[in-house]
């Protein structure tokens, strides 16, 4: 399949921040020679249409192998790119990514092979990978846009219209699993009680985002980056009401107490809307009984 150009348009409503960027990540794929990206696409908050001023550009090139170091950054300076910084160790999907300014604008531009992409997600659509860093290749992916195509973008997003029900098993099961132990959430109140806000913190942020892996498993949608996630979240059919204010009281209530409460109440409602194929009867009572507990 010959190679095309500028495949995919935003989508209806983006915003005015989207389009210039969008422009601009045209305007790199243009000036990409073929060996350093033979399909090219652009993903997060511009791919989406959310962009707003102080975002960048997060561009993907697609390759049979990684260009090394001097290949990439001898065409970034060529092309008048600035304050350049190279990865020398890939991330969890194995791509390796270079940050540099374009103009007034970052860029995120990530290099990876087409053996690597199809493999992961070949273990995503198999229910093989369940940790958020590799997973969230689907939803990406997914919402991508392509700048220079051979085809393969589409079947990638074709692939991923369909999520595995074996996936929302696992992932539901994963997430919920140490919501069974009393002795664990006992161990949350005893936090506010020690004063230790910085664990604290960090244990309800872990909660919140077990809450809305179990909600976007529940619901067969690609669970996210958590950037931008209220408006991610908004397409959820099932979710408990007011989620979002909700999820932010959790962080903003005065009381840490009144904090465990929010949090604790919060996954009480999730587990409430899991069918009975989803065996958390257990986790529903011990949840349930450390709110009781705690007289809440």
């Amino acid at each position: 399949m010959g190679m095309n150009r500028s495949m995919d348009s935003l989508p209806p409503r983006a915003t005015a921040a989207s389009h210039t960027r969008y422009r601009i990540a045209q305007e790199l794929s243009e000036l990409c020679p073929p060996v350093l990206g033979q399909e090219i696409a652009i993903t997060g908050s511009v791919s989406k249409g959310l962009a707003d001023d102080p975002s960048d550009i997060e561009q993907v090139f697609y390759v049979q192998e990684i260009p090394g170091v001097q290949a990439r950054d001898t065409w970034l300076r060529q092309i008048g790119a600035s304050a350049i910084i190279h990865d020398e160790t890939t991330i969890e999907d194995g791509s390796l990514w270079s940050t540099f300014r374009f103009g007034e604008i970052w860029i995120e531009a990530g290099w990876q092979t087409f053996r690597q992409q199809e493999e992961l997600l070949r273990q995503i659509l198999a229910a093989q990978v369940l940790d958020h860093h590799r997973l969230i290749l689907g939803e990406i992916t997914s919402h991508a846009l392509s700048l220079r195509g051979e085809g393969h973008l589409p079947r990638w997003r074709q692939q991923l219209t369909q999520y595995p029900p074996q996936l929302a098993q696992r992932l539901i099961a994963n997430a919920t699993d140490l919501w069974q132990f009393p002795h664990l959430l006992e161990a949350r109140w005893a936090l506010a009680q020690r004063h230790e806000p910085w664990r604290l913190a960090e244990v309800l942020l872990r909660e919140l985002h077990n809450i809305l892996r179990v909600l976007f498993a529940l619901n067969h949608q690609w669970e996210p980056e958590w950037k931008w996630i209220s408006q991610s979240s908004g397409a959820l059919a099932l979710k408990p009401h007011h989620l979002m204010e909700r999820s932010t009281a959790i962080f903003t209530e005065n009381d840490a107490k009144q904090r465990i409460a929010a949090c604790i109440q919060l996954i009480y409602d999730t587990l409430t809307l899991l069918p009975v194929e989803y065996d958390v009867a257990q986790a529903l009572n011990t949840v349930r009984e450390s709110l009781d507990l705690h007289s809440y």
